[in-house]
């Protein structure tokens, strides 16, 4: 019997018998996530990236062979109707379910910081926007129907919200953040992960980035940050 496939056993029951099977390398591969250019038809293609795979020779199925943690942004990442997305993601999901050792499905993520980044999507004002309003529960209101979008295309995490506290006007990316103020964007953010993840948590919020990444030096995006400890 396979235990950890049973409903009617704990969760923990079921955790504790899928880590007890799992290899090593099937541990590890639960830690990754790949960003791929997926397909209604299973002609799932790997994304091109700066800092991609350098591994040749062998073909997408080998893999995920071992399973994988996250699909990065399966709707997000080219144009396509959420119809289209969606099967795609399905026929993924039967892959990994079907095909790999130990059927375990993969967590699909989506960027949702003003709203699903997908097609048809409804789109929300800049995060700055939201800090101007200084209205928590509007904020609120938004992240809920975000969520409600989000859910709706099989995902469950969301990129959002941002936390990182303005400090130089000329970061590129200064739109993402809440404001300057620190209680202002932690006041904010808190609305916006309750909103988004709902009384039932069913969605988690991703809060991001890492900590002085707006407070690089010369205001790019990939600087050092000088930070004092105490």
């Amino acid at each position: 019997m396979t235990l950890y496939k049973d409903a009617s056993f704990s969760t923990q029951e079921r955790v504790a018998d899928l880590m007890a099977r799992m290899t090593t390398e099937e541990k590890i591969a639960q830690l990754g996530a790949q960003w791929l250019i997926l397909d209604p038809e299973g002609e799932h293609k790997e994304r091109e990236l700066e800092m991609s795979d350098s591994e040749s020779g062998r073909t997408l199925s080998d893999k995920l062979k071992l399973g994988i943690g996250q699909i990065t942004r399966p709707l997000g990442t080219h144009t396509v109707s959420p119809v289209d997305g969606v099967k795609a993601l399905n026929e993924l999901q039967k892959f990994l379910v079907e095909e790999t050792r130990l059927g375990i499905p993969a967590i699909s993520h989506e960027e949702c910081l003003v709203g699903l980044m997908s097609s048809e999507a409804t789109l929300y004002p800049s995060s700055l926007n939201y800090g101007h309003t200084w209205n928590p529960e509007l904020i609120y209101n938004a992240a809920s129907d975000i969520g409600r979008q989000v859910r709706a295309v099989g995902a469950k995490q969301g990129l959002a919200p941002v936390l990182d506290v303005s400090r130089d006007v000329r970061w590129g990316r200064t739109e993402e953040t809440l404001g300057e103020d620190p209680y202002l964007v932690g006041v904010m953010a808190t609305q916006y992960v309750k909103g988004l993840q709902g009384e039932n948590r069913d969605l988690y919020a991703t809060l991001k980035h890492y900590v002085g990444h707006s407070a690089s030096e010369g205001a790019r995006n990939h600087a050092p940050v000088n930070l004092g400890f105490k």
